[in-house]
């Protein structure tokens, strides 16, 4: 998620609320600049995450080369919510 999205914090309840209903784990990691990216993936991978949920917003749109290159790398599944992504070659 990007912290510096207005929604941000009503996206994360909703997130929060929809991973318990299914059992599931949920970790957030927050990132509002190219190196906080770069950072949040490499905890993912530190904190063992099975796969991400890209929050969708403009910034992170607009670096979706780097999502894509990131989750390539670490062989990390990543969904997006932006046709424009997997057009680029994300899930």
């Amino acid at each position: 998620m990007n912290p510096k999205t207005p929604v941000t914090q009503t996206i994360e309840a909703e997130a929060r609320t929809a991973a318990e209903a299914l059992g599931l784990r949920m970790n957030l990691l927050a990132a509002s600049t190219e190196d906080e990216i770069d950072t949040a993936f490499r905890a993912a991978v530190q904190r063992g995450v099975g796969a991400l949920l890209v929050g969708g917003e403009g910034y992170f749109n607009s670096r979706r080369a780097q999502f894509i290159a990131l989750a390539a790398r670490h062989r990390l599944p990543a969904s997006f919510d932006r046709k424009e992504i997997a057009m680029a070659g994300g899930l």
